[in-house]
């Protein structure tokens, strides 16, 4: 646990760490953000020896404790109920050593937990030693020590109590042990937030461990109460089982009471056991009343999960008819209506992957943070932007949007004229041309990741020469025209960059070149001093790399990089008395 300490050194600085696991009241509405910030204190008090409370020390101390809390829940009403002498004894044998071990662990835990910070009211972590452990002691400290009392012994050893009955009846009080089981619920809280683990799964096995742990309990108790009455005839042993009953071994008894406590709860009742006393009565009474509570709550679980699942089904249908509808009154060819039903069944059954279903609603300094994060670096890479100011790229995100294709969807069409700047996030996708001698497609490139393409309609506004069809799953970041206008708007010095930038990526003399100025953005001009002048100023001086004046530009990369192209070109235009159309200039960053 040694590096989960907190020491003296960091208090100077801006620590970062996740969320605590002591959360209360209002923190936990918050306990799934994944950092908290230790902010500087104006008292400067003791924080050296701190947890982390997300380190892999604690976690492990944490996680051990838990399966600690689950020995407990199993092994002391078992051990009330069938032991002859429970509670802490000498080493004489299995269950006391165990007992030793569990009674140990959770006093050294109330010690560790003096030493684990907690989340304030404001959402910031406490790092003040003498206020964390003066929380602990107000919270959970007693309960804990509820948790490790031996108050069975105790009472015992100050009263000299030998008689076997009377020890039996103190033997009641080791119960107060089960208050560790706290635990056991806050494991399957953190649970239920992973999103790693499935909603159902984790239902369901947390309703399993309560059923076990209640009936293991109740079986136990049913148990206890017959051995108090000595299994004479006036209790539910015995009166239904046989007289060597005695003789058994105490798992063939334990599997008799925890059979008669599953049967209680579940109401089944076949007759073949039943109370006879009035303890039996009674306790039986107050087992069915909380078994009403507790059926009604799994019940209620499981029957949540089935409905949530019937209205995505309900939903997915409902979109299904639309589109049928649809596709219907506008006859729509079968492929075109498959290709839709694919996208549709693709994108609710991934909410996730579109960006505004995660960020919308998010705070807007917190939705910055995740384009910035998300977008910036590719932006940054790409030739198109090079030397250009964060600012103007953050612009350029902050009304982007997205699309998401499934694979052999197409994203470009030829002959389309494009009004949106194009770049491939994630996926790879196929460029084709159509061979006139034969009217088939030829694929001639790929584009990958951090790619930019069709970007010479874009600035020519000519139709695209080829199509562009998703080979994967691609995610396309799409700048349109209104937002690259904007933004060259509030740059003036941008604006002149990507001018260059575009120069240098020499446009082909068969395309007549776009400038921004055309989209409505005053042409720069001035020297490199004057990038920064704002937009609408004037000078007598042309910037000598401006778009207009590369019309006889003859050099282009194209992005066809197959060796063979040329060669396929050439027979394609031999075929045909129709000129070829001429290939398109910028699809790629190299």
């Amino acid at each position: 646990m040694g590096s989960g300490l907190l020491k003296r050194g960091f208090s100077d600085k801006s620590l970062k760490t996740r969320r605590s696991l002591q959360a209360r009241s209002i923190t936990a509405a918050i306990k799934n953000v994944n950092t908290a910030v230790f902010e500087e204190e104006e008292e400067e008090e003791n924080v050296e020896f701190l947890l982390d409370p997300l380190g892999n020390g604690y976690r492990a101390w944490w996680y051990f404790t838990t399966l600690c809390s689950f020995l407990t829940g199993f092994f002391t009403p078992w051990e009330v109920a069938f032991q002859d002498e429970p509670g802490l004894r000498p080493y004489k044998d299995g269950p006391a050593v165990v007992e030793f071990i569990l009674s140990l662990v959770f006093l050294i835990d109330i010690g560790v937990q003096f030493f684990v910070p907690h989340i304030r009211m404001d959402g910031l972590v406490e790092k003040r030693r003498r206020r964390v452990m003066m929380h602990y002691f107000r919270t959970w400290f007693f309960v804990d020590l509820v948790g490790i009392i031996p108050f069975g012994t105790i009472v015992a050893e100050s009263m000299s109590i030998t008689d076997d009955t009377y020890l039996r009846s103190l033997a009641l009080l080791r119960l107060f042990r089960l208050v560790r089981a706290r635990r056991i619920f806050r494991f399957f809280r953190d649970f239920e937030t992973n999103i790693r683990l499935s909603l159902v799964v984790t239902t369901l096995l947390r309703n399993l461990t309560i059923v076990v742990l209640v009936g293991h309990f109740a079986g136990c108790m049913f148990y206890f109460i017959s051995r108090w009455y000595e299994f004479d005839d006036d209790t539910w042993i015995g009166a239904t089982l046989e007289e060597d009953f005695a003789n058994k071994t105490e798992l063939e008894k334990y599997i008799y009471t925890f059979y008669f406590s599953i049967t209680t709860m579940t109401t089944v009742g076949y007759g073949d056991f039943s109370p006879k006393n009035t303890a039996e009565v009674v306790f039986g009474t107050c087992y069915m009343i909380f078994n009403i509570l507790l059926n009604s709550y799994i019940l209620g679980t499981i029957t949540l999960i089935v409905i949530k699942a019937d209205e995505q089904t309900g939903t997915l249908r409902a979109l299904f008819d639309k589109l049928n509808s649809f596709a219907f009154l506008n006859r729509l060819q079968e492929p075109l209506r498959k290709l839709l039903k694919e996208h549709i069944r693709f994108t609710f059954e991934n909410p996730s992957i579109q960006d505004k279903d995660v960020l919308d609603g998010l705070p807007m300094g917190v939705k910055r943070t995740v384009l910035r994060s998300l977008y910036l670096p590719v932006l940054s890479n790409l030739h198109l932007f090079k030397g250009t100011s964060p600012g103007f790229l953050m612009k350029l995100v902050e009304d982007c949007k997205v699309d998401v294709y499934i694979p052999d969807q197409t994203i470009i069409a030829d002959g389309d004229v494009m009004h949106e700047l194009h770049v491939m996030m994630a996926g790879v996708a196929h460029q084709y041309i159509e061979m006139e001698a034969n009217g088939d497609e030829e694929k001639v490139g790929e584009i990958g990741e951090s790619k930019l393409f069709a970007m010479e309609s874009f600035f020519t506004l000519q139709e695209v020469s080829y199509s562009v069809r998703s080979r994967t799953i691609c995610r396309v970041l799409v700048l349109t025209r209104d937002v690259f206008e904007t933004a060259c708007k509030m740059f003036p010095r941008d604006h002149k960059l990507v001018e260059r930038n575009l120069a240098s990526n020499r446009i082909p003399t068969n395309s007549s070149v776009t400038s921004l100025s055309s989209f409505g953005v005053p042409p720069m001009s001035g020297s490199d001093s004057e990038d920064n002048a704002p937009s609408g100023v004037t000078t007598n001086q042309t910037p000598p790399h401006s778009l207009h004046h590369h019309p006889t530009q003859q050099h282009f990369s194209s992005p066809f990089a197959d060796e063979n192209l040329n060669t396929r070109l050439s027979r394609n235009n031999s075929a045909t008395t129709h000129p070829t159309p001429p290939l398109p200039t910028i699809v790629s960053e190299e």
